[in-house]
């Protein structure tokens, strides 16, 4: 569980180009440390914890440069790329989504966690949803940034973050 920071320290250098990316990965390793933390009495501290990441993200977003070429991007629309570039900017442009669906998921597991008993037979029911569903956001972070690395090595980029209100486009367009 706490060995997940070692991959978010240097993501964490992303927050200024995709705090969208990066804050959803900063959540979902803060949620995989739920059980240990709520383990240790700082559940409290995990609550306030992720009220500062969402402050965070809020601001690093509010602070990205406006892109002008959105809504020519926009218009463009799917036509004349290439299959690898089509999957990346439908991505880019989903992600938004996708975090607030991750985050629904999170809080319904919260909220389970919190109402529903968890069975004599399987006492640590909870811990291993939790668990389950961090690891499966896990590996689905890690292809987010291969695609993330893809657009680089390939001359994309994303113009301020990835996803929201700025379209991924190639650089010199």
């Amino acid at each position: 569980e706490k060995h997940i920071l070692l991959a978010l320290a240097p993501a964490s250098a992303l927050l200024g180009e995709a705090p969208v990316l990066v804050g959803w990965l900063c959540a979902i390793g803060c949620f995989s440390m739920f059980p240990l933390l709520e383990r240790d009495g700082l559940a409290i501290a995990y609550v306030g914890g992720l009220a500062v990441l969402c402050a965070l993200v809020a601001a690093a977003r509010a602070l990205a440069p406006a892109d002008r070429d959105t809504d020519r991007d926009a218009d463009r629309g799917l036509s004349g790329e290439n299959w690898l570039e089509g999957w990346l900017r439908a991505g880019a442009r989903a992600l938004p989504l996708l975090v607030s669906g991750s985050a629904l998921g999170m809080g319904a597991l919260h909220a389970a966690a919190a109402l529903v008993r968890a069975p004599a037979r399987y006492p640590d029911l909870h811990q291993y949803l939790f668990c389950a569903y961090a690891c499966a956001h896990f590996c689905t972070a890690w292809l987010a940034l291969q695609a993330w690395h893809a657009c680089h090595l390939l001359g994309w980029r994303y113009g301020g973050e990835c996803g929201g209100r700025h379209a991924l486009r190639k650089k010199g367009n």
